[in-house]
């Protein structure tokens, strides 16, 4: 019995040595792996009428990269708010809320060090879809408050904003986390071989995107609802002489496969409307592109520095 003992004690120490040689040569080898998690009182309940918001004056971290965010609850970027300035009000969420990517390399963040005459106001945050959008939307531009001479709205579409009151289990991958939801969340914060074991044994971008095409169609209430909701922010900025736009954003596995037909359909349906999204990817497909080097490592979602930079450099030439 203590020999069987010892023998399993004795394999458990060797399988612990071989994790902790495995997880410090990911940490080596591949450096761009980025431990996952972003701080919990950045956000704050009920900022936005029923949506929660980054909180004013908060600080923190999101996947690694420093986050700030201003009196107003904004990310705070290098250049600072004039209130004498026009603005233009980026709407989105995670993605263009930057995780894991620094500030001043968000494509908002380019954007804000490349003019001198506007402000950039990106109150963009995790877990945002549609309907946070039209809260944050009329705290800023209908209620007018702080009074930031809003010139301009931009919605920043994902996939996933079409989402209405989505439970997490019932997501791609959902059940596990639900089951395992501890362990999973102080493996994503403290282990980069957790991260890179997953992403070489599945394909995430692929089953997100499988998962959230199947809302895209005309018939679907979500779809109908955020193509509603689309129009109603348009209308209502046309109304105040506002220029809008809906920057259409794709998921990693689209532009690795070409298939951008959520995207086509909401071109389609907003045509009625004179509404022309921006698809800033779209002539990526046919290039034969490294897809995977404008996203996070293993995250077909977040777009990297390089997925930033290209973002922003398609937003200054329109």
């Amino acid at each position: 019995m203590r020999k069987t003992l010892i023998f399993i004690n004795y394999n458990i120490v060797i399988i612990i040595f071989l994790l902790l040689v495995a997880e410090l040569a990911v940490r080596i080898f591949v450096p761009h792996i980025k431990t996952q998690g972003t701080t919990k009182g950045l956000f704050v309940d009920s900022l936005y009428y029923a949506s929660h918001g980054l909180k004013p004056l908060s600080a923190g971290k999101s996947n690694d990269a420093s986050v700030r965010v201003d009196k107003y609850g904004f990310r705070e970027y290098s250049v600072s708010i004039d209130t004498s300035k026009g603005s233009w009000l980026f709407l989105g969420d995670s993605v263009t809320f930057g995780i894991g990517v620094e500030a001043d390399s968000t494509f908002a963040g380019i954007a804000q060090r490349r003019t001198n005459s506007t402000n950039i106001l990106n109150p963009s945050a995790s877990g945002y879809s549609i309907d946070n959008y039209y809260d944050v939307f009329k705290y800023f531009v209908l209620e007018n408050k702080y009074d930031l001479k809003i010139t301009r709205v931009s919605i920043f579409w994902c996939l996933n904003d079409i989402y209405l009151n989505m439970p997490d289990f019932k997501m791609p991958g959902g059940k596990i986390r639900h089951l395992f939801s501890d362990i999973l969340l102080f493996m994503r914060i403290h282990s980069k071989l957790y991260y890179f074991a997953k992403t070489l044994l599945f394909d995430r971008s692929k089953s997100y995107f499988l998962f959230d095409k199947s809302f895209y169609h005309k018939n679907n209430a979500e779809f109908q609802h955020a193509i509603k909701r689309i129009v109603d922010v348009y209308d209502l900025c046309s109304e105040r002489e506002i220029p809008f736009d809906l920057v259409l954003l794709p998921y990693e596995y689209q532009l690795r496969k070409g298939d951008f037909a959520p995207q086509n359909l909401m071109i389609k349906s907003l045509k009625d409307r004179h509404i022309v999204p921006l698809n800033p990817f779209a002539e990526l497909s046919s290039r034969n592109c490294h897809s995977k080097s404008y996203y996070l490592y293993g995250d077909g979602v977040h777009f990297s520095k390089y997925g930033h930079k290209y973002i922003a450099e398609f937003l200054s030439d329109h």
